[in-house]
């Protein structure tokens, strides 16, 4: 059975994320040409555009991951087999060696991968970047692992906060805003970050915040241009 390749993924990703801002550029065009109320219709189109994008880069993490487990799982089969004898060690008190002998195959096929990584089916995620880049060092062989630990960290806090975004856009709870607002308030005073951070002390308009335009592009296509960019380090580019 053919490998998935987690190159090929990367570049799957950056198109998707070309095709995102191709729509939303040709529909904002569109909204002032007509020239209706805009700005209102540009913030929904940004928060439902920039949602879109967000699953999209979880979508392609956790395909990500598959992929490179199924390239090669040796470095995951070993913090398996340690983390099963941990679980019976710690409720039976057992040298777990001494009654089971693990045999493994030596590829576990993509369908493996998904039923060891989540047995119900779900994306594999991630609370944040860091979390992603322990479970990297402890699931992945070096070659994909360093690419995770490859990536700039001012990205990294960037990601963080298109994340906290992407759940407030979702959840629209005080909890959700409240972190979002947060996240922004971590963003780095420099680089690509100074134009997503805000004046005000909170973004009460989710849309209006993705919709205004830095430097000449919207929030929306800086976000979208970091997440190329990830895509991009995970794909071995700087």
């Amino acid at each position: 059975m053919r490998k998935v390749d987690p190159t090929a993924l990367c570049s799957d990703l950056q198109k998707e994320i070309d095709s995102l801002l191709e729509f939303y550029r040709a529909a904002v065009d569109l909204m002032r040409l007509r020239g209706e109320n805009p700005k209102k219709h540009i913030s929904l189109l940004a928060e439902v555009v920039f949602h879109r994008g967000c699953v999209a880069v979880e979508s392609f993490l956790s395909a990500w991951f598959v992929g490179c487990l199924n390239q090669d799982a040796a470095v995951y089969v070993e913090w398996l087999k340690n983390s099963i004898r941990q679980s019976i060690s710690n409720k039976c008190g057992l040298c777990i060696d001494t009654f089971v002998e693990f045999k493994t195959p030596k590829h576990l096929s993509r369908h493996v991968v998904e039923e060891l990584l989540d047995p119900e089916g779900k994306n594999v995620t991630f609370c944040d970047l860091d979390e992603m880049e322990k479970r990297a060092r402890e699931w992945l062989v070096p070659i994909w692992a360093s690419k995770i630990s490859g990536i700039p960290r001012n990205r990294k806090v960037i990601l963080n906060t298109a994340r906290a975004i992407r759940n407030c856009i979702a959840h629209q709870s005080t909890r959700s805003f409240h972190e979002m607002n947060e996240a922004i308030k971590r963003l780095p005073k420099e680089d690509v970050a100074t134009h997503l951070r805000i004046k005000t002390n909170s973004v009460k308009k989710v849309g209006s915040y993705l919709r205004t335009r830095m430097n000449g592009k919207s929030r929306v296509e800086i976000f979208f241009e970091e997440f190329k960019r990830f895509a991009g380090n995970l794909d071995g580019e700087q």
